[in-house]
């Protein structure tokens, strides 16, 4: 799910559905607003902070808050964002689990080579 055609009333009452799948699914609505990517960045579930990185509209301020996040699937989901800076990349480069770490060293490469003007 990218972008829906629903109303912002209807967003919001997904946002607090009780079901964590219904709130997933919604994390990676583009029509979600700053607040709602926040609020739901503090979502109980982890199954909906993973989700969040993929929201083509998160900003570097969400993702901030899930790169602390005590679910590594979480932070993994931020190293693999494509709105994720460097310099929280490199926050996640010591995180304290391997795939987490590999993901973004691969993705700070990327970048960094993407920057030169180098492609694969």
């Amino acid at each position: 799910m990218t972008e829906t055609n629903m109303s912002a009333e209807e967003l919001e009452k997904l946002v607090k559905d009780p079901d964590e799948e219904v709130r997933a699914k919604v994390a990676a609505d583009g029509n979600l607003s700053i607040g709602q990517l926040r609020q739901l960045a503090q979502d109980e579930s982890a199954l909906v902070r993973c989700a969040i990185p993929v929201n083509e509209n998160v900003t570097p301020e969400v993702l901030m808050l899930l790169i602390e996040d005590k679910e590594w699937e979480a932070r993994w989901a931020v190293a693999n964002s494509q709105n994720a800076s460097i310099e929280i990349l490199r926050k996640l480069v010591n995180d304290e689990v391997e795939p987490v770490r590999t993901s973004a060293q691969e993705h700070i490469n990327y970048l960094s080579k993407q920057k030169r003007g180098n492609r694969f």
